[in-house]
């Protein structure tokens, strides 16, 4: 506390803060920082375990199909063709009032059948695709206009499982050069498998701007690109650089670029100042 001279016999008291001030307002920002890092990490693992479970217990059912092979378990159908296929597809979004699920994974090479894009006016879709996906260009056309009418979509740097939810039913797409091209699953504990398999993909999938041609370009000068808030994500959970480079088949350097960069964006001084202002900013 120190006296600034108002006028001759009048002072004021003025306030500065202490060092132990100083020292408890930066502990409670770390504080936050904590709270929040292990909040996100809790909700990775979580989702990462549901997704793992779920994926396996949905591949040891399709792997029961033989080529050609008619399932004997009740509650699941087979879709024969590709025509088929698309029809019931189509069918199913009409009838889901509140908003079919996709998971576009991984190009096959055509050997398995496609769920089509919501058509404009489809409003409350929400929808996961690889990251491959979206390098063609109809493909990201096809989630611009879906997402003009409101289908919300994200992205995951891997995605195997191609799959619809809608109706209480779930249709997963096979990937097999012979034999049937899809299951329809309506038993209710495979469509919960189902369900916890997109749930799990959705919540570890990131926020996509189709209208961009590439993805780790930042879309403007507040936001981050994807890959970018996908390396803050691997990094809030304890990945090294070295770990986030192999996650997402890029070099150590790369990595170390973009954590420069988001460090020029938010005025940040280091590492642990960056990670304080993501987590201000929601971005983790």
């Amino acid at each position: 506390m120190s006296g600034e001279l108002l006028s001759d016999d009048v002072h004021r008291e003025t306030f500065r803060p202490t060092a132990r001030a100083v020292s408890d307002r930066h502990a409670s920002v770390l504080d936050e920082l904590r709270r929040s890092i292990s909040t996100s990490q809790h909700d990775l693992h979580r989702a990462q375990s549901h997704l793992a479970e779920a994926s396996s217990e949905l591949q040891w059912w399709i792997s029961r199909l033989g080529e050609g092979a008619q399932p004997s378990e009740p509650g699941i159908d087979v879709v024969a063709d590709d025509p088929e296929f698309r029809r019931l597809s189509g069918r199913l979004c009409e009838r889901e009032a509140a908003g079919c699920r996709l998971l576009h994974g991984e190009p096959s090479g055509g050997a398995a059948p496609e769920h089509p894009m919501p058509a404009p006016g489809d409003a409350g879709h929400r929808g996961v695709a690889a990251r491959t996906r979206l390098e063609a260009a109809d493909y990201r056309d096809a989630v611009t206009r879906a997402g003009r009418s409101g289908h919300r979509f994200r992205v995951l740097p891997l995605l195997v499982t191609t799959m619809q939810l809608a109706d209480g039913v779930a249709l997963l797409s096979l990937r097999q050069p012979a034999g049937p091209v899809g299951l329809l699953l309506r038993r209710a504990e495979l469509v919960e498998l189902a369900r916890q398999h997109f749930d799990g993909a959705w919540v570890r999938a990131l926020p996509v701007d189709p209208g961009r041609t590439a993805l780790d370009a930042p879309p403007d000068a507040d936001q981050p690109s994807e890959v970018q808030l996908e390396i803050l994500r691997l990094a809030a959970v304890g990945a090294k650089d070295e770990s986030i480079a192999r996650s997402l088949g890029r070099s150590t350097r790369w990595v170390r670029r973009h954590f420069e960069m988001l460090e020029e964006q938010l005025g940040a001084v280091n590492r642990m100042t960056l990670g304080i202002a993501a987590v201000r900013r929601g971005w983790i």
